[in-house]
Parts: C-alpha cells; structure tokens; sequence
C-alpha cells in the first residue's frame, strides 16, 4: 500500500469523536436566580445581631432590606463516569436575604452586608481614614515556569526569594473601599470605629 493510501488513523479518530459529540449535544443552561423583595424578619440571627449592635453603638443609622432568592437548579454540561450533560447538579432553592445599610450621618464611614439565611456572605466598608494593606506581590516563579528556563527547584526558590525581598519592602496602602468576606473581619472593625469614636467622644 502506497503512503497516500495510509489512513491517518489519529485524525479519524479525533473526527469521529468530534461528530459523535456534535450529535449527542445538549443545550444546557443553568435555570436563573431570581430575587423577591420581602419584608425583614424581627428575629434575625446572632451573626445579624452583632453586626446591628454594634453599628448602633457607634451610631450609625441603619437600614435594612430583604428578599426572597430562588436559586433554581444547576446542571452538568459534559458527560463523565458518573453523569450524562443535562443531568442535575443542584437542585432549586429558596434563600432568605437580609442587606444591612449602615452610615454615620456626620462622616463618610458606611457598611453594606449581606447575609443568606441568617449568615453572613459579604460586606463592603467605606472607611474615611483607611484600611491599612501592605503592598505585596508574590514573585515567585512557579515550577511550570522554573522547568521551560531550565532551572533547578533550587534556582526558582532563590530567584524567587531574591526578588520578594527586593521588591516587597512593607510598604503600605490605606484603602478606603474595603470588601470583607469574612465576619470576623467586619467585626473587628467596626470594633476598631467603636473605640475611635468613643474616644474623640470623651475627649
């Protein structure tokens, strides 16, 4: 047999595989998330109550919204061992959201957060003096990297290490729009404003 005879046996594979996907597709699309306004419950949970005392003992007017989110369900888009594309993945649910607006009316100091089923998600602070965060940016060079220059671990940890020190010297920067994805975090400042104007108070 000839060399133009061959069959490219790679390529018809790859072909087949292609058409055999192609006529199996599914389109799929995730159901979407909608939101219901509602009216905010009376009995909020621990996670709501520390954040609404203390923003009421620095003083800070609040506000607050709710809604009602339906997640519907989520599916898979490909198929695996152990699921066909457009099997369900999740199913739908019902999510009750609480937003807290918080300002201080006499500075530009406010909070937004928000919590799903009593639990905190997400905040986003407006500090007016600012959210130390020191300047830092890992230089080091990952091992994919490290390999196609030909550099030994050794080498990619010390180059690595070399220009950390030389180019992340502490410096810092006050933030004045700050998101915060934990509680404690929220907490602590607005433990940290509680003490500030407690003491400009007292002076």
């Amino acid at each position: 047999m000839s060399d133009s005879k061959k069959t490219d046996w790679a390529l018809y594979f790859r072909t087949r595989q292609q058409e055999l996907e192609a006529a199996h597709a599914v389109a799929i699309a995730d159901e979407p998330i909608t939101r219901t306004p509602a009216i905010p419950q009376e009995k909020v949970g621990i996670s709501v109550k520390r954040v609404l005392t203390r923003a009421d003992a620095i003083g800070l007017e609040v506000k607050q919204q709710a809604f009602f989110e339906h997640r519907g369900r989520t599916f898979y888009m490909t198929d695996s061992d152990n699921h066909t594309a457009g099997d369900v993945k999740t199913e739908a649910k019902d999510i009750a959201i609480l937003q807290v607006f918080a300002r201080h009316p006499q500075a530009r100091l406010g909070v937004l957060a928000e919590f799903a089923d009593n639990k905190f998600s997400w905040a986003r602070v407006a500090d007016p003096v600012g959210v130390p965060r020191e300047l830092y940016v890992d230089y080091m060079p990952n091992k994919v990297e490290a390999k196609s220059a030909g550099w030994s671990e050794g080498k990619r940890v010390a180059v690595g290490g070399r220009l950390n020190g030389t180019y992340n010297d502490g410096a810092m920067l006050n933030e004045h729009d700050v998101l915060f994805t934990k509680a404690t975090d929220l907490i602590a400042w607005l433990d940290d404003w509680q003490a500030i104007l407690s003491a400009k108070k007292a002076a």
